[in-house]
């Protein structure tokens, strides 16, 4: 998803709480925010893993 006004007032609107990181963990949820985020997001896609 693309970030936007649009989809953070979407995302807010259904309790989302977007903190700007460029990684986020939340349980079993990773997310990560674009390219430039690509090695921490598998940094801890790794560390949920072992």
């Amino acid at each position: 998803m693309f970030r936007t006004d649009e989809t953070v007032s979407e995302l807010k609107k259904a309790g989302a709480n977007i903190s700007g990181a460029p990684v986020e963990v939340d349980g079993k949820i990773i997310t990560g925010r674009g390219p430039e985020a690509a090695k921490e997001f598998g940094r801890k896609v790794l560390e949920s893993i072992t």
